[in-house]
């Protein structure tokens, strides 16, 4: 019985796309063309997501949603299903002025801080080399929890930037350690980070004073 509703929301599924094609017949047959917008390419990702959801999902056997890895699959999939339909959903709050306004602004600093964060991750890089390099071998308990791979010395190193940190036992290292400890807390704590509130800030001022004017313009 399940699959009837499978075939109805197929079909209404397709109906997202019915946006799409009559904008592509207008722009046609017009001069003046209408350009794509975020709701139509919500419109187009929500429709292509859950044709596939009903079609594949829908129509999986209990044997192959009883396996391990498929139903893993399967979940990873609905949740990319339920987060672009719930994005669907919350994008027509953008016709309401001030959200808009909101919104821009956070999109605004999120492609300002790019070169940053690539400059942020070169650092990054950098300094978990060097304590891994220096600090895996030491015996003590810290140096084994946080230097024993670079996945957890990259974790330990964010942390510091976050000001999460605590004194660690480095045994014979100590003292290096510490040094290190204090240059690396000085440059990623209080200049890059500062750096970039400041960053933040400068594009806060600019959208607090021209946001209505993006908003209008998307």
């Amino acid at each position: 019985m399940y699959k009837q509703f499978n075939y109805a929301g197929t079909l209404l599924s397709i109906s997202y796309f019915l946006n799409f094609l009559s904008r592509m017949i207008y722009n046609g047959f017009s001069k003046k063309k209408i350009k794509m917008d975020i709701w139509l390419i919500f419109d187009l990702l929500a429709g292509g997501v859950n044709i596939l959801a009903f079609n594949i999902v829908g129509q999986s056997s209990a044997t192959s949603i009883l396996d391990e890895q498929t139903k893993r699959f399967y979940d990873y999939y609905m949740i990319i299903v339920l987060m672009i339909s719930w994005l669907r959903f919350f994008s027509y709050f953008l016709v309401m002025g001030k959200i808009s306004k909101i919104t821009l602004t956070l999109f605004m600093m999120l492609r300002e801080t790019v070169n940053f964060m690539l400059i942020l991750s070169c650092y990054m890089i950098l300094m978990t080399t060097v304590f891994a390099t220096l600090f895996r071998d030491t015996e003590t308990e810290d140096a084994r929890q946080d230097y024993h791979s670079i996945f957890t010395t990259l974790r330990a190193l964010v942390d510091y930037f976050l000001a999460n940190f605590s004194a660690k036992d480095m045994g014979n290292f100590s003292t290096s350690h510490s040094i290190l400890y204090i240059i690396h807390v000085t440059i990623s704590n209080i200049f890059l980070l500062n750096f970039l509130v400041a960053i933040l800030q400068t594009v806060y001022d600019i959208m607090y004073r021209n946001g209505d004017f993006y908003a209008i313009e998307c």
